[in-house]
């Protein structure tokens, strides 16, 4: 796997860095997301958020420091400060504006979908544009394979309410482990393709991003397992 030309992040090729945002991002701006990169590593959200919003100001087309910030005030809004959902929605819009075929912004949006419920309104849209815009038919492969996580956990879109706290952290820890063995199962899969066919895409390719909505769907779950088994309680 190359690595990253400003900050040696391992990376996949013609991919942005994760860390860095290079080459969307270049110079100071690209310093500051890396720096926002490790701060968020260590649990230091705040001081994340000022970094990415530095990097904004330095670059304000880039989709990418967008697509951090609005991770970085979701996961806030999922500890506690609910008001911050606001923020981290229109940052998440300004994302899209600027990178609409971006597979990192889809991904985020896909994941989003799936815990609001609305893969289904997704699915119906990148379906209608797959055959004008080729990318859009991945896109739709990661919808499925978020929607397969879904029924293999017994979820469907249409939540109802469960009779206990218990139920719900069962119900979410089922789910949870299923995705898991999912991922797994995605892992082990491309391992071997890689090793027997020489032309397969390890990183970057459906089989890449199906583990990846795999894993986002299994974290998801147990942030979820957690907070309705009172392990993780809100501020």
């Amino acid at each position: 796997m190359p690595a990253c030309e400003s900050c040696g992040t391992d990376r996949a090729a013609d991919r942005v860095c994760s860390r860095c945002g290079h080459p969307v991002l270049s110079g100071e701006a690209s310093r500051l997301a890396g720096e926002a990169a490790d701060l968020t590593a260590i649990g230091q959200r705040d001081l994340a958020i000022r970094k990415i919003q530095q990097a904004i100001k330095l670059d304000e087309s880039a989709w990418f420091p967008r697509l951090k910030l609005a991770f970085l005030y979701g996961e806030k809004a999922a500890l506690g400060e609910a008001a911050l959902e606001r923020l981290a929605e229109r940052e998440f819009r300004e994302a899209m504006r600027l990178g609409p075929l971006e597979r990192d912004v889809h991904a985020a949006r896909i994941e989003r979908a799936a815990r609001r419920g609305g893969l289904a309104i997704l699915r119906a849209e990148y379906s209608e544009k797959k055959g004008e815009i080729p990318v859009f038919g991945e896109f739709l492969g990661m919808i499925e394979a978020m929607e397969s996580a879904a029924k293999l956990g017994g979820q469907t879109e249409e939540k109802v309410p469960p009779p206990a706290e218990n139920y719900r952290a069962k119900m979410f820890l089922v789910a949870g482990l299923l995705t898991a063995v999912c991922t797994f199962g995605m892992v082990i899969k491309m391992i071997v393709k890689n090793q027997s066919d020489f032309d397969y895409v390890f990183v970057g390719g459906g089989d890449f991003w199906a583990s990846l909505v795999f894993l986002t769907a299994t974290m998801v779950l147990g942030l979820e397992f957690l907070r309705a088994s009172g392990k993780l309680k809100k501020k």
